[in-house]
């Protein structure tokens, strides 16, 4: 049975009771395609909306519910550095 972030108890809640989970096989891709300081993390608000988030150096870039846009916006940041 595939068990989602949401099953687990969150890496960390912020001061605004948004609950986060990072997702450690998105970052390990976003390093791998040398966007050092890059991490994905899923989110959920206090009102239960979900959604996943790109954040460099600790600061939100991009915002999807869809997994394949982050993967996406991931590649379109690699291309942009000249990486692969």
């Amino acid at each position: 049975m595939f068990v989602g972030p949401w099953d687990t108890p969150p890496h960390y809640v912020t001061d605004r009771r948004v609950k986060v989970w990072v997702d450690r096989a998105l970052s390990q891709y976003a390093v791998g395609k040398g966007l050092d300081g890059v991490q994905v993390v899923y989110a959920e608000e206090s009102d239960g909306r979900r959604t996943r988030l790109v954040v460099e150096r600790g600061t939100p870039v991009f915002e999807s519910q869809r997994l394949e846009d982050v993967s996406a916006h991931l590649d379109i940041m690699a291309l942009a550095l000249g990486g692969d």
